[in-house]
């Protein structure tokens, strides 16, 4: 795996996929898993996604990490709503952009919110 924090709280960028990937914003919630085994293997299942969301310690703390089949297709940051995994540079995900477009708000803890 490409994925090594250097400091908790830190995006990290991974060499593999393409895509950052910040570990304090992940909720843990597993629409990522669900929206890879949807596109790549037309179930929804946590089982057999090309990413994994381990629990780091005691907490509710979670470390995304892309398994060596991952193709990088980006329906995983399109679809995580806390912008845990999102393109270099990107603000918001489509999930923030969505929203927008309807005239609703992010939850307060997705970043740009209200911006």
């Amino acid at each position: 795996m490409a994925l090594k924090p250097e400091r908790a709280g830190a995006v990290v960028f991974d060499e593999k996929t393409g895509f950052e990937i910040a570990a304090d914003l992940c909720t843990g919630c597993g629409l990522c898993q669900l929206s890879c085994t949807h596109i790549k293997k037309r179930v929804f299942s946590f089982e057999g996604a090309f990413i994994e969301i381990p629990r780091v310690g005691k907490l509710e703390s979670f470390a995304p990490q892309f398994t060596d089949d991952c193709d990088s297709c980006g329906f995983c940051l399109n679809y995580c709503g806390y912008e845990a995994i999102r393109l270099p540079g990107a603000t918001r995900s489509w999930y923030g952009r969505a929203l927008e477009e309807r005239g609703e708000r992010p939850p307060a803890s997705v970043p740009g919110a209200g911006t």
